[in-house]
């Protein structure tokens, strides 16, 4: 309890600090409201970017053999997604993705847990490879330090791709000994199984290096969905210097930011980040309120969750019924839907 409200306290200070010094507006965004073409444009392309998030995951699971259908993991996603907005913490989606996915997967608890792990992985490394290159093309834009950083996310994206290939090289050898360990015991067995079973899928995942690869350029388009939203808002505003490639080192590490769990989903921590980045790359004295581009932004896309609110509304049982959760779902044959 006191933890959420420090956590509101800092939100409350972040926005408050914002305002103050200029970097919202709120002209700015109801000048925006009255774009139409803009709000509409970046709303769907939120949608697209929701939905093609999803398809991507279901792919991940279908490639780790689990049983499911893409309708369920799209309304799945679309129902976290909205819990990303409205439920207090910075990974309340992930958690309830997690929840709905392992009871509609309820016999591949498993496979269905390292997809989701990879899926996340896959994302975090597709954005990190975005700031990495964005930064890189920018270096002489940034001070030093920042570029460093750039050169820095880039080696990791090197390193993490040999940890994968390294993995699937002994792939093989290390399943064939996990998959000989007994898994009965004392009553702690069952962790102890579900962690073996959890060791084994994610070292068949890393023996599938296409899907692996699939998953990564995916992640990566889909964010660049996102970086074109962004975009879309910052030249409805008319921010200064706002092209493709400091929207993506903009948006990007925005979104990294909001990662760090000081306020509820982040907010106030990427608006802000937003716009001392942009201050940044600007160069100048102007006293554009870039803080009010990643602001808009958020708000349409919160538009854009709106469909995970209307699954949930759709039934007195929302979490059961609309999923297609009967009272004997969660088995192999609900996953078939």
């Amino acid at each position: 309890m006191v933890q959420a409200v420090l956590k509101l306290g800092v939100m409350v200070a972040l926005f408050a600090a914002l305002y103050h010094f200029e970097l919202i507006r709120v002209e700015d965004l109801a000048a925006f409201a009255a774009m139409p073409g803009a709000v509409v444009a970046v709303v769907t392309l939120s949608l697209g970017q929701i939905l093609l998030a999803g398809v991507r995951l279901w792919l991940l699971l279908v490639s780790q053999g689990v049983r499911i259908g893409l309708r369920a993991v799209t309304r799945i996603n679309l129902i976290a997604t909205f819990g990303t907005v409205v439920l207090p913490g910075t990974w309340g989606g992930d958690a309830v993705r997690a929840a709905l996915l392992l009871r509609q997967a309820s016999r591949q608890r498993a496979s269905a847990m390292v997809g989701l792990l990879i899926d996340k992985l896959v994302s975090l490394a597709a954005m990190v490879a975005l700031l990495a290159g964005a930064t890189l093309a920018m270096a002489d834009r940034l001070p030093e330090a920042v570029a460093a950083i750039g050169r820095v996310a880039g080696a990791g994206v090197v390193v993490g791709v040999a940890a994968v290939a390294l993995a699937a090289a002994f792939s093989a050898p290390l399943r064939r000994r996990l998959d000989t360990r007994d898994g009965g015991g004392p009553p702690h067995s069952r962790m102890r199984a579900f962690a073996r079973d959890v060791a084994l899928a994610l070292l068949a995942a890393s023996a599938r290096p296409v899907a692996l690869v699939v998953s990564f350029v995916s992640a990566g388009l889909i964010h660049l969905v996102g970086i074109v939203s962004v975009l879309i808002v910052a030249d409805a505003l008319g921010a200064p210097g706002i092209d493709l490639t400091s929207s993506t080192f903009l948006t990007t590490a925005s979104f990294l930011a909001s990662l760090v769990p000081l306020t509820p989903g982040g907010l106030g921590v990427a608006e802000a980040a937003f716009a001392q980045a942009a201050l940044l790359l600007d160069g100048t004295s102007s006293a554009f309120a870039y803080g009010g581009v990643f602001l808009a932004f958020r708000i349409l896309f919160s538009l854009a969750t709106l469909p995970g609110l209307a699954l949930v509304l759709v039934s007195d049982r929302p979490f059961r019924d609309a999923l297609g959760l009967g009272p004997t779902a969660g088995g192999e044959g609900s996953d078939a839907r």
